[in-house]
């Protein structure tokens, strides 16, 4: 199993990914960071951008707002401004997982994957849900777990 880490902020993140994912150096490399960093900010705020209007088209959203250019509210899901969906979620899971265990972060990403969705987020794509539900019901829960409960998924549906 690979080691732990308790990450307290994004740049702290952002440095530990480089140092798990990245070949080991004996300095952390800033730009890599900073990267990183940015590339979560801007999933994030994209993502907030987005919420108000998802399922909206692009003449809806046009007649609505016009150019959307600041961060609203409301929407399908009535969120508050600046409110990421589970896209934001998920992906920060995959990198938390990412960190938990380098070689094989299916089994953490998972266990992030389970956090997330046990704090009933407003919105949980359909096949997400679904197969975070079989997993949930499991006895035993290990990587193949998922690939397990995706097949079954995908096979009923």
């Amino acid at each position: 199993m690979g080691e732990t880490f308790e990450v307290n902020s994004l740049e702290e993140m952002c440095s530990m990914m480089c140092d798990n994912v990245v070949p080991k150096r004996k300095k952390v490399d800033k730009l890599k960071v900073n990267k990183i960093l940015g590339t979560m900010v801007g999933l994030a705020v994209g993502d907030a951008l987005g919420v108000p209007v998802e399922f909206m088209n692009r003449e809806q959203i046009r007649n609505k707002y016009g150019v959307l250019d600041k961060m609203v509210g409301g929407g399908t899901w009535g969120q508050k401004p600046g409110a990421t969906s589970d896209d934001t979620a998920m992906a920060l899971a995959v990198a938390e997982g990412i960190i938990k265990d380098p070689k094989f972060p299916v089994v953490p990403i998972g266990e992030k994957f389970i956090e997330w969705y046990s704090t009933r987020p407003f919105d949980v794509g359909i096949f997400c849900a679904s197969v975070i539900q079989k997993v949930m019901l499991m006895d035993k829960v290990d990587r193949w777990s998922w690939i397990r409960a995706a097949e079954e998924y995908r096979e009923e549906s």
